[in-house]
């Protein structure tokens, strides 16, 4: 029987016969994994050989799909052969295609690494692999795939000092720029071995904290409860505070969080800050000192962090922060950042839904003049001069419950920042009007396609949206 065929026939029976492919299949599935061609390819590109590769490799890939079903399903008990057979899927070179297949096989090989790196990760002990920690020993490029394997494994020997470091955790500087790097396409698993293992070391107290508060912020949301606490250096730096941000996941960490942070007096220290930059910015135009409004930022952020978990036992939370509203509110009138302006949005909107404060916020923007349309679009292309967009999609929002016909004006314009977060947001504002029509959209149908390439899940609401709205966003005269 052909390979692609028995292939079918264990995909069509993983739902419903994992005991028995386990039992009956293991042999098959390492044949899969060993093969270098299959019987039937995909007319993918029109290049024949390229399209032998890669039909091979997204084989191998849902190959590593029956393989992730049955360990979610509690079969993790592989034989180091089929172990080590996942492990030359990482290691093993990548063949040289032409330049369309080149870019689909880079998109296939990616998959390929993170679901095995999944399976590496869930069966056990791995350290018996000598093939990948002996190619792992020769790397000396901080690759993504040779990040993960360095937070996977353990080696002897090392070409790389930085890749050293982090599977060391030995300098959190050095791990922390890696991090940066690669942080948008670690998986869960890999992530979650990163940041336990840098945990001990908050609680011990060593040097270089505050790199290891900034990897928690940039790739943590795994729940740490016992890790909110005082800074153990006693110093309330920027980084500590981004680190308790990171640490807020559910009801039970944000009532924590308060707790703490309530018992420090830095919500008094908020508003008196407030306060005075108020007095300094507005009333008697001086520059506000950027440390001073940063503080101001990140508490801001925990707070709407906070306030993003609605239980009943969260209540008393949300009424004692409607103290803020006012002063947040006068805040931003004077000159503050546009992150700071959309912090403050943030935690705007988590009161809209509350009639008073709603008349209150409304009242207050309508006397201000801020959102207008002009001041709108010349705050979009700044942030889109700068690449980072914190303060678009939280204005957008606010907006939306303000005055719905200006939110959809000034989203339209939005779509061209190809930002994935902005993008959702304006079609989420898009449902909601009835004076949206597809050719004010089509207008930017490039942009909201540059979009969809780097978000599966975006592309799949466009999808919904074209769907429920019965129209195609797609015209070639904007290529």
């Amino acid at each position: 029987m052909s390979l692609v065929k028995k292939y079918n026939e264990l995909i069509f029976d993983v739902s419903t016969k994992l005991d028995f492919i386990y039992n009956n299949e293991m042999e098959t599935i390492k044949a899969f994994l060993k093969a270098t061609e299959i019987d039937k390819h995909k007319a993918i590109t029109n290049n024949e050989e390229d399209n032998k590769i890669l039909s091979l490799y997204e084989f191998k890939d849902g190959v590593l799909d029956i393989l992730i079903t049955m360990i979610e399903n509690g079969i993790k008990n592989f034989d180091l052969e089929l172990i080590s057979l996942v492990g030359d899927l990482v290691i093993g070179d990548v063949p040289n295609l032409s330049g369309e297949g080149s870019v689909l096989l880079d998109e296939i090989i990616k998959k390929i690494y993170k679901k095995s790196f999944y399976v590496l990760y869930h069966v056990g002990d791995i350290n018996n692999l000598q093939r990948v920690k002996s190619f792992l020993e020769k790397q000396d490029i901080p690759d993504f795939r040779n990040v993960c394997l360095s937070i996977l494994f353990k080696v002897d020997h090392w070409s790389a000092f930085d890749l050293e470091c982090l599977s060391n955790l030995s300098s959190p500087a050095i791990i922390y720029d890696l991090i940066r790097m690669y942080k948008t396409d670690l998986i869960e698993e890999i992530r979650f071995k990163l940041v336990k293992g840098l945990s001990k070391f908050i609680k011990e107290g060593v040097k270089d904290l505050n790199h290891i508060y900034l990897i928690f912020n940039e790739i943590n949301d795994f729940k740490f409860e016992d890790l909110i606490s005082k800074p153990v250096d006693g110093e309330f730096s920027n980084e500590y505070f981004k680190f308790i941000y990171s640490l807020v996941v559910d009801s039970s960490t944000s009532l924590k969080a308060f707790n703490l942070l309530i018992s420090c007096n830095l919500f008094d220290n908020l508003r008196e800050g407030i306060s005075d930059i108020i007095t300094m910015n507005v009333v008697e135009n001086r520059a506000v000192d950027p440390s001073d409004e940063e503080f101001v930022l990140h508490l801001i952020e925990i707070i709407s962090r906070i306030l993003s978990f609605k239980t009943k036992e969260m209540e008393h939370i949300r009424l004692y922060f409607t103290r803020f509203i006012d002063p947040l509110m006068r805040y931003i009138i004077g000159s503050v950042s546009l992150r700071t302006r959309g912090a403050v949005y943030s935690f705007l909107d988590q009161y809209m839904n509350d009639e008073e404060c709603k008349i209150c916020i409304s009242e207050f923007f309508k006397a201000s003049k801020i959102f207008r349309r002009e001041n709108f679009i010349r705050d979009i292309e700044e942030e889109m001069i700068e690449g980072t967009f914190f303060f678009t999609p939280r204005a957008l929002k606010l907006l939306s419950y303000l005055d719905l016909d200006l939110a959809v004006d000034c989203a339209l314009y939005a779509l061209r920042t190809e930002d994935v977060k902005t993008i959702r947001i304006a079609f989420d504002l898009f449902l909601k009007s009835e004076k949206i029509t597809s050719k004010n959209i089509l207008l930017s149908s490039k942009h909201i396609r540059m979009a969809m390439l780097s978000s599966i899940s975006l592309t799949r609401f466009i999808t919904r949206y074209q769907i429920e709205k019965d129209t195609i966003l797609n015209d070639s005269r904007n290529d």
